[in-house]
Parts: C-alpha cells; structure tokens; sequence
C-alpha cells in the first residue's frame, strides 16, 4: 500500500513536514525529495535529516455522540480533534452515534472498512417492523439518497423491541441504514453503531469520551478474529 510522502510524515507525527520536504531535508532511498505528493510504501527507508522516520500505529475506539461530525473543516466539532494524526475509519453522519475506529494503520483501515467485517447497528424506528419488511431487509434493499440508487447487500435482522431493531450489515454506502428504513416504510429516528466485527467497547464507554489507546497487539488479534488470517 502507498502513501504520499507528507502524509506518511504527518501520521509519524512529524513537525513542519511540508516546509522539510520542500527545503530538501526529506530522504527516501537514499535520494532527497522535494514532492510533497511522492508514494512511498511502508517498507521505504524515510529519513529527515538523517534520522529515520517510521509510523508507529496507533489505535483509538471513540463512542461518537450527537452533532459531532468525521469531517474536518466542517462547522460542527471534530471527533478526532485530540488526534491530529489519526483518520477516521468507517464515518458516521451528524446524527449518528456509536462506535468509530481512529487510526494511522492504512492495511487496518481497509479490512475494516472491507466487506468481510459486519457493522452492526441499534436501529429506533417508526412504526413496527412487520415481518414483511424483515425479510425485505434480509433480501437486499433497493433504495435512494439525493437522487442516487443503491442496493444494499442482505442484512441480519433481530427484533429487539416494537420500535426498535438489531440489523447487521457488511457495507458502508452512504446513510445506508437511513436509506434502507425509509424504504421499507421504518424511517429511522435514532441510529448508533454498537460493533464493528467482534468489537463492541465503544458500547460499554461514557458517550463522547475515548476508550484508552488499545495497543497494536490487540487490534491485529481482533482483526484476525474478524477475517481469520493476520495483516
């Protein structure tokens, strides 16, 4: 996997990474370079004047709240405001809570963002969920969201309550819970992401406070639980 050359100083937590390259201090292979913009690969030797530079992986589970946003440079506050470094995997809209993954491991970044691990919401909607539109659900949902079709892949479905449904899914298309409720005629009035494969910590924090840092041994033993091979 490949990474322009001032992100890979940014995740590694490099000061003034921008000016560095451009005034020469950047080497990678042996060869100075001055575009911010080059891919490297991981296992590049980097080095700023003379000392090498790696990226080591960090890894935070957030319990998003209400109104926070997994964008930058919106008007709304930033989830990973206190992790500059780390990128958000898996966003989240406005509205929406629960469990997200923040990050500086890209191969991380993939496999949960990859169709083999499910993403498994608590869905509060209106009206009952007949049995009819379970098995909608369960079958794959054609639906729209700002005038463009998407078919969401068949779901898991759990009764939890009259109003209130378990659905487990392998996607991430945009508001694609919301679009598959409306669909079904279930529109949706609250939604959180309680897990993310086998990991469900965010569930068990303070909404809007961060778990402790996990270290990287644990999330590649979660990530083999997930797909059932190591990075």
């Amino acid at each position: 996997m490949k990474l322009q050359l001032i992100k890979y100083l940014n995740r590694a937590g490099v000061p003034r990474a921008l000016s560095l390259i451009r005034n020469g201090h950047v080497q990678v292979r042996n060869k100075i370079i001055r575009n911010p913009v080059y891919q490297i690969k991981n296992s590049y030797e980097v080095l700023v004047d003379g000392e090498e530079i790696s990226i080591h992986h960090e890894y935070v589970l957030l319990d998003k709240t209400k109104g926070t946003s997994c964008q930058k440079g919106e008007r709304v506050p930033y989830v990973g405001v206190d992790y500059p470094n780390l990128f958000v995997v898996g966003r989240l809209d406005y509205n929406t809570t629960g469990m997200l993954l923040l990050t500086n491991d890209g191969a991380c970044a993939k496999t949960v963002l990859g169709s083999s691990v499910t993403k498994t919401y608590l869905v509060t909607h209106e009206g009952i969920l007949t049995d009819n539109a379970k098995r909608q659900l369960e079958s794959g949902v054609i639906y729209e969201i700002k005038n463009i079709v998407y078919t969401a892949q068949p779901a898991r479905v759990h009764f939890v309550f009259d109003t209130q449904t378990l659905i487990l899914i392998n996607e991430g298309q945009h508001r694609q819970v919301r679009g598959m409720f409306e669909q079904i005629g279930n529109p949706v009035t609250d939604l959180r992401r309680v897990a993310i494969g086998t990991a469900n910590k965010a569930g068990k924090i303070n909404p809007g406070t961060l778990s402790q840092p996990v270290t990287e041994d644990l999330i590649r033993k979660w990530l083999q639980e997930l797909r059932g091979h190591t990075l």
